[in-house]
C-alpha cells in the first residue's frame, strides 16, 4: 500500500492540561442511564480531504451536524482561516483541531460551491465577497471545548448532546487492515517503538458507539479498503492516551 497518499496532517493542540477549555461532564448531573449504542452517520456527509486539512474536514464534519446543514461546506475556505491563525497560512502543512475550532468562531463559513477547492486558492486569502458572506456566520457558537478522554464523557456527548466528536490519533501501517468487522487494528508494540511504522497524526470524527462490540465509528477523510470513509475503531484505541488525543467540540 502506498501510505503517502494518506495525508496525516494534524498538529497537536497547544493547550495544557489545565487551561479553561477543558470539560468534563458530570454524571452526577445526568440521573439516567446512557444507552448501550447510538449512531449519528444517518446526519453524516461524506466527502474527503485534498491536502493536508484532515483536520478541517473533521470540524466541518461537525460543524454540518450541529447546524443541520446538508449542503457541504467549504474545506478551502476552512483549511486557510485554521492555518491563518496558526500563522501558516502559506504552507499545507496542516492544522490543529483548536485553531480549527477558532476559525467556525472567527471568521465562519461558507457552503463549497461558493468556494470549491481549488489549487491555485490554497494560499490565497478568500475574496471579499466570500468573506462577506462567512462574517455572516461568525459567532455563532459560544466556544469550545475539550473533552476529558472518557468512555462516559464520549457517550454522553454522541448519544445526549448529539454531537460528533473530533479528534486525534496516531496513525501505525496497522491502522489499514481492517477485519471482518470493517475495524481497524490495535498497532502491535513493535510498532509502537518502530518509528518506521507510524504514519503520522489524522484527525477523525467519533459517530457512533456500541458497548456491546467495543467499538467506536469514525467518519474519515480517507478511503481505503471497502471502507467508504466511514469505518470502526475499538474502545481501548480511542480510550488510550497514546494513541488518540484532542477530543473536541463546539460550543452553542
Amino acid at each position: 500500500m502506498q501510505f503517502s497518499k494518506f495525508k496525516c496532517g494534524l498538529k497537536p493542540s497547544k493547550h495544557q492540561n489545565d487551561d479553561n477549555t477543558k470539560y468534563k461532564f458530570s454524571i452526577l448531573d445526568y440521573k439516567k442511564p446512557l444507552p448501550d449504542e447510538f449512531s449519528l452517520k444517518d446526519k453524516m456527509i461524506r466527502f474527503v480531504q485534498s491536502h493536508n486539512d484532515c483536520g478541517s474536514v473533521s470540524t466541518i464534519h461537525q460543524l454540518m451536524v450541529l447546524k443541520e446543514i446538508k449542503d457541504q461546506l467549504s474545506v478551502l475556505y476552512q483549511y486557510y482561516f485554521a492555518r491563518k491563525l496558526d500563522g501558516n497560512e502559506n504552507v499545507d502543512i496542516g492544522t490543529s483541531l483548536d485553531k480549527n475550532m477558532e476559525a467556525v468562531i472567527f471568521h465562519g463559513y461558507v457552503e463549497d460551491q461558493i468556494y470549491r477547492y481549488d489549487d491555485n486558492n490554497l494560499f490565497k486569502q478568500p475574496e471579499n465577497n466570500v468573506l462577506e458572506i462567512g462574517n455572516k456566520n461568525i459567532h455563532q457558537f459560544k466556544g469550545y471545548r475539550r473533552l476529558i478522554q472518557n468512555l462516559w464523557n464520549i457517550k454522553y456527548v454522541i448519544s445526549i448532546l448529539k454531537t460528533p466528536i473530533v479528534f486525534g490519533a496516531k496513525i501505525y501501517q496497522s491502522f489499514f487492515i481492517l477485519d471482518g468487522k470493517n475495524c481497524i487494528q490495535m498497532p502491535n508494540e513493535n510498532e509502537k517503538i518502530n518509528d518506521q511504522a507510524l504514519i503520522g497524526f489524522h484527525a477523525m470524527t467519533l459517530i457512533s458507539f456500541s458497548d456491546k462490540d467495543q467499538m467506536f465509528e469514525v467518519q474519515n477523510s480517507w478511503d481505503f479498503g471497502d471502507s467508504q470513509g466511514c469505518h470502526f475503531i475499538p474502545y481501548s484505541y480511542i480510550l488510550d492516551h497514546s494513541l488518540s488525543f484532542d477530543f473536541y467540540i463546539l460550543e452553542k
